[in-house]
């Protein structure tokens, strides 16, 4: 029963430095949360789109314009493929040959489909293996980078929600146990602390009034406090503190510390 005290003491004092540095870091906030979801994706492709814009090829093309929108088309379909469908269906399925197996297939189509497009454009003109084969070395680079860098948004994303929903249920775990804590302030208990504060006022009658009051705070809490949806942390904190100050009268070797509480 001690150790559901101090287990839960720590649990909210983590649970409320959490959510402190959660509501301040607006950038965690702006990865995880579901109404940022519009801007982070409109910042994904005007970050693609400046890539390829500023990704001068070593062999310019006459019509750049138009393969650079392509090419920024051929992108997004490329990174929305693998943030969800690949890394869904295989990275978090734990299937990571599948899954690499995958990326190498989309990058060889993605060189197909450049290869078609310039033979197309430039009406059917046979290509030159050395000039195409440099051409798509930096392709190929550049679409490793952006598959990486959204494989690993996605599972920074699936990291902190999971993160957050184990906090959750850690918070409802300590949540029952103090519940079960409170349910365990029977007659018994009552009949114990009222002989010991009896016991007290011939050899300490100040320490029984201290105990007396601590046990009407204790009963006040339970009966009204309790009973409502939603109460303050600091009451809890400080019902919890009563509790143990009440054990430390019925033990002699008993001691606890909490640590100071911020204004």
């Amino acid at each position: 029963m001690l150790y559901i005290c101090l287990k839960y003491i720590l649990l909210i004092m983590s649970e409320t430095l959490r959510r402190e540095l959660i509501d301040k870091n607006l950038m965690l906030q702006f990865f995880i949360s579901s109404k940022y979801r519009f801007y982070r994706h409109l910042i994904m492709i005007v970050f693609i789109g400046l890539a390829i814009y500023y990704s001068k090829p070593e062999y310019p093309e006459a019509n750049e314009t138009i393969s650079q929108i392509i090419a920024l088309l051929l992108f997004l379909v490329l990174v929305y493929t693998n943030m969800y469908v690949l890394v869904p269906r295989l990275l978090f399925k734990n299937k990571y040959a599948a899954y690499f197996l995958s990326v190498i297939v989309v990058i060889s189509i993605s060189g197909i489909i450049d290869l078609i497009y310039k033979f197309i454009y430039d009406e059917g003109v046979r290509l030159d293996p050395n000039k195409e084969y440099l051409s798509f070395l930096p392709l190929s680079f550049t679409i490793i980078v952006f598959v990486s860098a959204s494989a690993a948004i996605k599972l920074f994303q699936r990291w902190m929600l999971d993160t957050q929903l184990i906090t959750e249920l850690e918070q409802a775990n300590a949540n029952a146990e103090l519940e079960q804590l409170k349910n365990q302030i029977n007659p018994h208990f009552l009949f114990n602390m009222l002989n010991n504060a009896n016991v007290l006022t011939k050899k300490d009658p100040e320490k029984a009034s201290q105990v007396l009051i601590k046990l009407s705070d204790l009963l006040r809490y339970q009966l009204y406090d309790s009973a409502r949806e939603k109460v303050l942390l600091t009451s809890d904190i400080h019902f919890l503190e009563d509790f143990l100050n009440l054990e430390k009268v019925r033990r002699d070797n008993f001691d606890f510390f909490i640590g100071p509480k911020n204004s």
